[in-house]
């Protein structure tokens, strides 16, 4: 839909890792990109990668974003540019789900930060998921809902800063 979140540093993360590690990539969903498989650009980028060539990557509709995770996931792979606090990030997390992120808005150790739009290092972080995520999830889901119960509305923190500004806003 627009620069901020698009499907181009996942795709070339997945490919590294692939060409890497062929055996530890399954299957790559790109969601949200069915819609633009045959516009030129789209369909010459991904037409030249090893993930499509191999049937690894398929194009994907929208989605409503946990029933999908259910279903198809077992990793979220996200890229952002200035959208750092994307809410599907939270839904991610709260599922418990290995999110592979560039945000450098969320809290060192929630999720795995791979940096920005370095797909190298991404391919790096994912197959490291793969291969260690499991041996850690416990620990994993402690840090994101720790992390998720600071956004709460109910969070005293939050509370007395609402209403400091509250305050505030009518003196």
């Amino acid at each position: 839909i627009n620069v901020v979140k698009t499907s181009f540093t996942p795709v070339l993360i997945c490919e590294q890792a692939y060409r890497s590690n062929p055996e530890k990539i399954e299957h790559f969903y790109a969601t949200n990109t069915f819609d633009k498989k045959d516009r030129p650009t789209f369909f010459n980028f991904i037409g030249r990668t090893d993930i499509v060539k191999a049937g690894i990557m398929t194009v994907e509709g929208r989605y409503q974003l946990p029933d999908f995770l259910t279903r198809y996931t077992d990793i979220v792979l996200a890229h952002q540019w200035e959208n750092g606090l994307n809410y599907a990030y939270n839904d991610a997390l709260y599922g418990g789900y290995p999110l592979v992120h560039n945000s450098k808005l969320l809290p060192k150790g929630v999720g795995y930060y791979y940096d920005q739009f370095d797909a190298f290092d991404g391919a790096k972080v994912l197959l490291d998921v793969i291969d260690n995520h499991d041996k850690n999830h416990e620990e994993y889901v402690k840090r994101a809902n720790d992390y998720l119960e600071t956004l709460l509305p109910t969070n005293p923190i939050n509370i007395a800063i609402y209403e400091r500004e509250l305050v505030r806003l009518f003196e």
